[in-house]
């Protein structure tokens, strides 16, 4: 089957899994779910005290709003892992629950469970799923008061959405606008809240910005909604279903094409983040985010040989002649790329496996091909240079090996002689091998070295010897632990990054799977296809050496035509060592 064909079938399925497990379940509920719900509530006071103040009168007058005030802290926003506060950017009064009181028992039965039971049901969540309302703060916007477009943190364990109960209080302005997925809901109570609190809710990772108050004041009580793990398992999809039959169908031909994608990867609609998604697997998806995997699952219960992780993907652009300070927050796109930006690499890695082995590798480069969505997914989203998601990754699991191997050719060019000369550390120095298969074992050794608190993990070398090694094959060596830097110079920053990644794929080893299973010859097979059949092999001049002497020992005519031929066309540049010359002419 052809890429694109199975991009596209593979997308359709997985982008309308929300709308066939409705239909599996017996579900009316609409679909896909709706990312925000709004509208008034009981008049039921909350019978608000503060501390210092006493009772708060309500709806709010500008005596008790000044008092009220008076009282309250600058609210902050977060940036990455800072804590800011910036009035040009959020210019918001706080309150902390500790220092306010809500007195009336009344209030939480008939105000916070009622707008509680219409989020649930608006964002999708099962009536009998226990969800928690958590009081967050107390937040006073006076005229004048903003904040500008943000997403909120996940600020407990579970949380997935934002609730807001708008007290009564008279003022204008002030609209709540909430974005997702290129929809865009403007909520505007301020009619209605003049009597009677309202309320807000939506997915927490939606972008979504308070508009200046143009006069009076706007006071909210903000609620983390949490999902406590309790409740009815998720609606499953029949195995007998339309949507599961088609995916395996698709996944018994993408698994039959010895020549097919390696891979493919989902982007998911809602933003994670990479705690929720360890801790929680699945269990941490929203909307159609959860529909798509589940969809995997009962493929792979189907028959699918399908693997799936969950998995964070990084993609980063850039604008000719300027490049400026990064911003690194959620799992989840900031405000995006404009048409006119050159996309970078995209980058998938921190796995949480839905389905078959973990992964034998920390990290994939996608290509563009390689991701379900079209470039249109990316469009949109404002100025912001690095953009976080989380994803589905799928194989199908005859390209375990295909995906191991070309995460790291020198890795697999050891294996493979370490298969046809078992128990061989080293060879005698008078053969023509030897510095090479030296180098390789001198390089993975510090390729799976983890170092935690800057120690050697294993081997029983010294940490000073092992910063010694790592330097002098560059391994984190140009800027040492420089995180969080901020600076407009492009090149720096792009160095930086790629020692961060090398940092978390030497630390995500200690969680790989197995190596796959192969016979030397298919290890074989797949070294020449990713190492020497797709333009690489000038970058691995150790392993070319060490694989053609491994080649004639395996005996295979196939991997020795392949290889020979490779290796003879690299060599008519020339841009390989003598040494290759040498096993070349010397080949029967």
């Amino acid at each position: 089957m052809a890429g694109s064909t199975l991009r596209r079938q593979l997308a359709e399925l997985l982008g309308g899994a929300e709308e066939a497990l409705a239909e599996a379940s017996g579900s009316k509920k609409k679909s896909p779910s709706d990312f925000c719900c709004a509208g008034p509530l009981s008049r039921t006071g909350p019978g608000l005290e503060v501390d210092g103040m006493g009772a708060v009168r309500l709806p709010l007058d500008a005596e008790h709003e000044a008092a009220l005030a008076a009282r309250m802290q600058p609210a902050p926003y977060g940036k990455g892992e800072q804590t800011l506060v910036d009035p040009a950017v959020r210019k918001t009064l706080q309150l902390d629950p500790s220092h306010f009181h809500l007195t009336n028992p009344r209030f939480q039965g008939q105000v916070v469970d009622e707008a509680l039971r219409r989020a649930k049901a608006t964002l999708g969540v099962d009536e009998d799923t226990e969800v928690e309302a958590q009081l967050y703060k107390l937040l006073l916007y006076r005229e004048g008061s903003f904040f500008k477009p943000h997403r909120d943190s996940e600020k407990a364990p579970g949380m997935f959405a934002t609730l807001a109960i708008q007290l009564p209080s008279r003022h204008t302005g002030g609209e709540l606008v909430v974005q997702h997925a290129g929809r865009s809901l403007t909520v505007d109570l301020a009619a209605r809240n003049a009597s009677a609190s309202c309320c807000a809710a939506f997915y927490a990772d939606c972008e979504h910005e308070v508009k200046p108050v143009t006069s009076g004041a706007r006071l909210v009580l903000v609620y983390n909604l949490v999902h406590k793990g309790a409740g009815p398992a998720p609606p499953k999809l029949a195995e007998g279903s339309p949507a599961v039959a088609k995916l395996v169908q698709l996944a018994h031909g993408w698994g039959a094409d010895s020549t097919g994608l390696m891979r493919l990867c989902w982007v998911f609609d809602h933003s994670y983040s990479e705690e929720s998604l360890r801790e929680r697997g699945m269990a941490a998806l929203k909307g159609r985010d959860r529909a798509a995997a589940q969809l995997r699952l009962a493929a792979c219960q189907a028959g699918a040989e399908l693997d799936a992780s969950l998995a964070l993907v990084t993609r980063i652009c850039s604008e000719a002649g300027e490049m400026g300070e990064d911003e690194f927050g959620e799992f989840g796109f900031g405000s995006g790329a404009q048409k006119g930006f050159n996309w970078g690499e995209i980058r998938a890695n921190k796995w949480s496996v839905l389905a078959g082995p973990a992964p034998a590798f920390s990290s994939v480069q996608l290509a563009p091909g390689e991701l379900l969505q079209g470039e249109d997914f990316w469009e949109g989203m404002g100025q912001t240079r690095w953009y976080r998601r989380a994803g589905l990754l799928l194989y199908p699991a005859s390209q375990r090996l295909a995906n191991a191997v070309a995460y790291e050719p020198t890795r697999a060019v050891l294996r493979l002689f370490d298969m046809l000369n078992p128990g061989v550390a080293e060879l005698p120095s008078d053969d023509p091998v030897a510095s090479a298969l030296a180098a390789l074992r001198k390089r993975q050794r510090a390729l799976e070295r983890v170092q935690p608190g800057g120690a050697a993990a294993s081997g029983g070398d010294s940490a000073q010897d092992v910063d010694q090694e790592d330097e002098e094959l560059g391994l984190f060596g140009m800027f040492g632990d420089a995180e969080g830097y901020s600076s407009g110079d492009y090149e720096m920053g792009m160095q930086v990054r790629m020692e961060k990644q090398e940092r978390e794929d030497r630390e995500a080893r200690r969680h790989w799977g197995p190596e796959p299973e192969a016979t030397p010859v298919q290890l074989a097979q797949e070294v020449v296809k990713h190492l020497f059949l797709s333009n690489r092999l000038s970058y691995y001049r150790e392993e070319a050496q060490l694989m053609l002497q491994l080649a004639a020992q395996l005996g295979h005519a196939g991997v020795a035509s392949v290889l020979l031929q490779a290796v003879l066309h690299k060599l008519a540049r020339p841009s390989l060592p003598e040494p290759h010359a040498a096993l070349a002419c010397a080949w029967p």
